[in-house]
C-alpha cells in the first residue's frame, strides 16, 4: 500500500515511541479542552493558568463563561516554556563552570558521590 510521506512519517515515529513502551495518542489539531484540563497538562493550578490567559500569553475563547483553550496552543506553550527553562538551565551552568564554582565541589572524607 502507497502511503503519502506525512502518514508514514507519522506512523514511523508512533512505531518508535510503542516500541519503547511510551503510549501514543492522536488528537484532532482543532481539539478544544478546559482551563482545568491545560492547567493539569501543565502541571500548574487552575487560577495561575487563568492569570497566564488574561495575561494573553495565549490565545483563548469562552464558551458561556468559562474559557477554552486549543490543545495545541498548549503544548505549543510547553514546548516555548521548556526550551526557555533549559536556555536558562545552560546558562547558569556555563556561568558557574566559568566561574569556576565547580572546582570547589570536594567530596568530604568517608563520603561519596552518591
Amino acid at each position: 500500500m502507497d502511503l503519502p510521506g506525512s502518514i508514514a512519517e507519522v506512523l514511523r515515529t508512533a512505531v518508535g515511541y510503542l516500541s519503547h513502551g511510551q503510549t501514543v495518542t492522536l488528537v484532532p489539531d482543532n481539539q478544544v479542552i478546559t482551563t482545568q484540563r491545560a492547567a493539569d497538562l501543565l502541571g500548574l493550578s487552575r487560577p495561575f493558568f487563568i492569570k497566564l490567559l488574561d495575561a494573553g500569553v495565549m490565545a483563548h475563547h469562552r464558551v458561556g463563561n468559562q474559557r477554552r483553550v486549543h490543545l495545541r496552543d498548549v503544548l505549543a506553550y510547553a514546548r516555548k516554556r521548556d526550551a526557555e527553562r533549559n536556555a536558562a538551565l545552560d546558562r547558569l551552568s556555563r556561568d558557574a563552570l566559568e566561574a569556576g564554582l565547580y572546582d570547589r565541589n570536594r567530596i568530604p572524607a568517608g563520603g561519596s558521590d552518591e
